[in-house]
């Protein structure tokens, strides 16, 4: 990330902030934990800030194994993809 933002210099970063690399995803494969999403994100977030630049978030994946809105994969994905937005504005 940082070469390419020395690179190219943007002052604008559209972030597709996916949760499919979550390991409750039914098609990821990255298998990341909640705390390893919440890292992603924030990493991102504090690049951005530190070069002052803005960010446009967008959600994608978090294919729950579970389509049951009570099921554990379903709720789990659906408070990262809630975590993305907390963490934008912390």
């Amino acid at each position: 990330l940082p070469y390419i933002i020395d690179v190219v210099k943007p002052q604008l970063v559209f972030f597709q902030a996916g949760v499919d690399v979550h390991h409750a995803d039914r098609l990821g494969k990255l298998k990341l934990t909640n705390e390893g999403v919440r890292r992603r994100n924030q990493l991102i977030f504090d690049y951005l800030h530190r070069k002052n630049i803005k960010c446009v978030v967008t959600m994608g994946g978090g294919y729950p194994r579970d389509l049951n809105p009570t099921s554990e994969s379903f709720t789990t994905l659906v408070n990262c993809h809630f975590d993305v937005y907390q963490s934008c504005i912390e």
